[in-house]
Order: C-alpha cells, then sequence, then structure tokens
C-alpha cells in the first residue's frame, strides 16, 4: 500500500544483507515513523492510524533488543513519548483529556499506570506540540485560536509565556539538536510580517533574532492592519477570521475582499506571510 511498515536496523561499514528487522506493523491501517531523542539514548518507533498511536522505544545501547512498548493503542488514544533519561515526558490525551495533558512516567515502567501529572489538562486549550529538554519543557498551545509558546522548568515546574503583541500570527518550533542547550528556536509571522526567526534565552528571558524572511523593497509593513475578528456559524460555533488590510482604508464595507477558508480534521489554517499576496 506504499506506507512505510517495518524498522530495519543496519550497522554503518556492514553489508545491508545483514540488517535486521527490529519492528513490524502488518495491519495496512497504521503507519510508522522513527525519529531520534535529542537526549541520544533512545530512537522512537511511533505507529499511527487516523485516530489512535503508540509507541516504541528502542534502546541504542543495544538496539537489537526488541522494542520496548510505552502503552498499546487503543481507539481515540494518541500520545507522544519524550525521552529524559530516567524518565519519559508525554504528550496524551488519555484520564479525560481531549486537547491534551503532559505527563511523566518512570523509564523502567513507563506503563500508563505509572503516568503522574506535570502539565494538567485545560479544556480549551489545545497542545499541539512539545519539545523537551535537559532543564525546560516548551508546549505550543492554542487557545482561542491564537497560539502561544510556554515555557516549563522541569526542576521546579514554574512556567511563563512569550508574549506576542500581534492578534493573529502563526509560530514553529524550529529543530535544536543539543539536549543541554540553554535556548531553543521558534519562528513567527504574521499577514503583515514576514517570517522571523528567534533564539529564545531562557536564563534572561530574551529572544534573539536570527534570521527574516526578504520582502520586496517597496513593501512596508507599517501600512497594514492584521487582526482577528469572530463570526457565529449556523452550529453555534465561533469561527476565528484574520483579516489583513491598509491602515488608510475606510470600514465603511465598500472595499472588495478576498476570502479563503478552509475547516476539516481539526486542523487550522494560521494566518502567514505571503508575498504572492503583496500588490
Amino acid at each position: 500500500d506504499h506506507r512505510p511498515w517495518r524498522v530495519m536496523l543496519h550497522w554503518l561499514a556492514t553489508p545491508q544483507s545483514e540488517d535486521v528487522e527490529i519492528f513490524e506493523e502488518v495491519d495496512p491501517a497504521w503507519f510508522i515513523a522513527i525519529r531520534g531523542a535529542r537526549l541520544g539514548r533512545t530512537a522512537m518507533i511511533s505507529v499511527h492510524g487516523h485516530d489512535s498511536s503508540e509507541t516504541h522505544v528502542v534502546g541504542l545501547g543495544d538496539p537489537a533488543a526488541r522494542p520496548r512498548l510505552i502503552a498499546p493503542r487503543r481507539p481515540g488514544f494518541r500520545y507522544e513519548a519524550m525521552d529524559h533519561g530516567d524518565v519519559f515526558y508525554i504528550r496524551a490525551n488519555s484520564g479525560g483529556a481531549p486537547d491534551f495533558h503532559i505527563v511523566v512516567a518512570p523509564r523502567e515502567a513507563p506503563e500508563e499506570a505509572n503516568w503522574r501529572p506535570f502539565v494538567p489538562h485545560k479544556p480549551g486549550r489545545l497542545i499541539e506540540r512539545a519539545t523537551l529538554f535537559k532543564d525546560f519543557l516548551v508546549l505550543l498551545a492554542r487557545e482561542d485560536n491564537v497560539p502561544h509558546l510556554v515555557v516549563h522548568a522541569l526542576a521546579d515546574g514554574g512556567a511563563h509565556e512569550i508574549a506576542f503583541e500581534a492578534q493573529t500570527y502563526t509560530l514553529a518550533l524550529e529543530p535544536v539538536y543539543e539536549f543541554d542547550s540553554p535556548t531553543f528556536r521558534f519562528s513567527f509571522a504574521s499577514m503583515a510580517c514576514s517570517q522571523e526567526i528567534y533564539d529564545y534565552d531562557l536564563a534572561h528571558r530574551q529572544r534573539i533574532l536570527r534570521k527574516k524572511q526578504a520582502t520586496p523593497k517597496d513593501f512596508d509593513a507599517s501600512a497594514y492592519v492584521a487582526r482577528c475578528v469572530f463570526a457565529r456559524a449556523a452550529d453555534g460555533e465561533s469561527v476565528p477570521i484574520s483579516l489583513l488590510h491598509r491602515r488608510d482604508l475606510k470600514l465603511d464595507g465598500g472595499a472588495p475582499l478576498l476570502v479563503y477558508g478552509y475547516g476539516a480534521y481539526g486542523h487550522a489554517m494560521d494566518a502567514g506571510f505571503s508575498t504572492n499576496r503583496l500588490s
């Protein structure tokens, strides 16, 4: 079915004929993926379907050993494990947490019965992504359609949020490969601001601009306004609408409007920057 379905172990400088299969998923409804943990001690085999997932841990000290299952799959149950040495931090939607919470599990007994809470579930705040470092955990969450970056200190559980002045924008966590890094990297953009990539210094709580997407020389971001309004749908739900217009526009209903929308599968379309939209 042209799906990833098997994980093979290959030792460098050895013939491929000596590769060993360490995991196989025979059900054609399930896909698999592998990723390295930032700590460098394990690799994670993620098995995922349309509404559920499970994770198998490969210890890189003995990668030929049978991978360890953290929690078995079941309908509607999704989770993602992150390695922190003696424990795993896990982003999961179990235990009445449809918008996800963060739990901690001991390495030697990571079964769901041993999970303990770290970041509690908050209805309406979707934890979309989590990334783990030696001393802190960074969450990309969404609430009232607005993305948020929240930093949690592992030592005492204290948390702070990185503030943004824009009403509507897009955020993304960018790759960082060092487990003990004192900084993490993220990108920011709005319909009126081209993409900016920042390093965030945890010790001083400062963002450092590393790169900004080039724009045409005659583009003046200050001449535009990007804002968010909500419309009430027929089923009673509030639908967010991001608006971009010139600052000197007369809001009298006479201006032309280009509308674009998408809605399915819980996928949010963030209001990012596009040079193609510049008039």
